[in-house]
């Protein structure tokens, strides 16, 4: 969809239009991003208190023997991570397709300074000594295609 074209709304959409819908859709990514931490960090959480609870404590149950009790929590634990897994992928999802839209207005409207393969270093800076983890997380946080690859964060709590 052309955003200047007429034809799918009742007006052409203004410059400063399309400010505000690239800044919610950028802003709409990092916090499908930063919901998903909170979800999934919470999911792995439980996971791992009520799998490390049946394995340090043991399960005493008048319902069922205490290995059953020991695979149910297990299975649970488990679950939980099988949740979090996919959490972390829609959330994923989703914060790529909000990321996608802002970068598709921002080339739209020829706004150099917000394509994602935008460099803000100049090559002076490049090329002075770096420090390796300066260098290494500018290298984690250099932006993906957001259609066939996802954010490293995401790839940190799908392998949790």
């Amino acid at each position: 969809m052309d955003p200047a074209d007429s034809s799918t709304s009742s007006r052409p959409w203004t410059e400063s239009d399309a400010v505000d819908l690239w800044k919610k859709h950028a802003d709409t990514g990092g916090a499908d991003k930063d919901r998903m931490v909170t979800v999934c960090t919470w999911l792995l959480g439980f996971a791992v208190a009520v799998v490390g609870l049946a394995f340090a404590q043991g399960v005493q149950s008048t319902l069922v023997s205490g290995k059953a009790a020991l695979t149910i929590l297990a299975s649970l634990g488990f679950g939980l991570s099988i949740v979090s897994f996919f959490a972390a992928l829609i959330y994923g999802g989703y914060a790529n397709r909000n990321w996608a839209t802002a970068d598709e207005i921002a080339r739209h409207y020829k706004w150099d300074v917000l394509y994602p393969d935008h460099e803000p270093w100049t090559d002076q800076q490049k090329r002075c000594p770096e420090r390796r983890l300066g260098k290494w997380a500018r290298r984690l946080s250099k932006p993906r295609d957001t259609y066939s690859q996802l954010a490293p964060i995401f790839i940190v709590y799908l392998v949790l």
